[in-house]
């Protein structure tokens, strides 16, 4: 235990050198009363403290003091180039007072719903897209896999409903792109439109959504963000959550009657 008291010491000189040199900051900014003095008390003990981490390093180094040399200044830069994004962030969004703040409403409104398949996420999202009373709501299926388009095609036609579906072929499978054309395709033969664009996101538990998805919906909707005239809303449907309210014996029912109770209301509003 006495072997990693002077590594305790580095710890608890280095927290004091950096309250010291911050507060010498605070005060040069600030400058209230008595500023000068107040900076020259914390700017001292952030010099004595350092002095006194140093002759630690110096004394320890073989024994493992390297180590918090290596690591100390990579950490530091770490955290002030995340604190510079969040500024950066709030400076962004952060709206300027001789900013006209424009609320008109667009002459014309467009929802695009990006689907790959029939399912109550996709629903969901078509619910919220009749919600936003726009001019023209569709459906778009950026085509992969022309089997599934074609599945999707035939399914799609049974759905009991007045929204058209788009197939575009996207041979290179670069979503984003695709995402990108289309939305300027629209916004060019229509200048006075607002686009929207919808796509549905299943949620899960944090680990398990990261295993599961590879955050597309992210990718486009940043794509789609960047377009003047075009707004992303990505639409979270929780899985887990549906799941529960339609097991019927709780947790540990069997798997396959919960997912049959999951697809019932989907076959009901695709007419199967």
């Amino acid at each position: 235990m006495s072997a990693l008291v002077p590594f305790f010491a580095i710890g608890v000189f280095t927290a004091f050198a950096m309250a010291g040199y911050g507060m010498a900051k605070h005060h040069v900014t600030q400058r209230d009363s008595w500023w000068r003095l107040k900076l020259a008390l914390n700017l001292s003990a952030g010099i004595m403290s350092t002095i006194v981490v140093g002759i630690f390093v110096v004394a320890k180094f073989t024994e493992g003091a390297w180590l918090i040399v290596a690591i100390f200044p990579l950490l530091v830069l770490a955290l002030m180039r995340l604190n510079r994004k969040y500024r950066d962030e709030a400076s962004v969004l952060e709206m300027s007072r001789t900013e006209d703040l424009d609320l008109a409403r667009h002459p014309r409104l467009q929802v695009l719903v990006f689907v790959d398949t029939v399912d109550l996420a996709e629903i969901e999202a078509i619910r919220l897209g009749y919600g936003l009373h726009a001019d023209e709501l569709t459906a778009v299926h950026f085509v992969i896999d022309v089997d599934h388009a074609v599945r999707l095609r035939e399914r799609w036609d049974r759905f009991e409903h007045d929204t058209p579906l788009w197939l575009i072929n996207c041979p290179d499978r670069h979503l984003s792109r695709a995402a990108h054309e289309l939305v300027l395709r629209v916004l060019k033969h229509h200048p006075d439109t607002r686009v929207t664009v919808l796509l549905p996101r299943r949620t899960y538990s944090p680990l398990l959504g990261r295993l599961l998805h590879d955050r597309t919906a992210d990718k486009m909707a940043r794509t789609v963000s960047r377009v003047r005239g075009a707004t992303a809303i990505i639409v979270p449907y929780d899985i887990e959550s549906r799941i529960a309210r339609m097991a019927p014996d709780g947790p540990e029912a069997p798997a396959a009657e919960v997912v049959g109770a999951v697809e019932a209301p989907v076959s009901t509003l695709v007419g199967d």
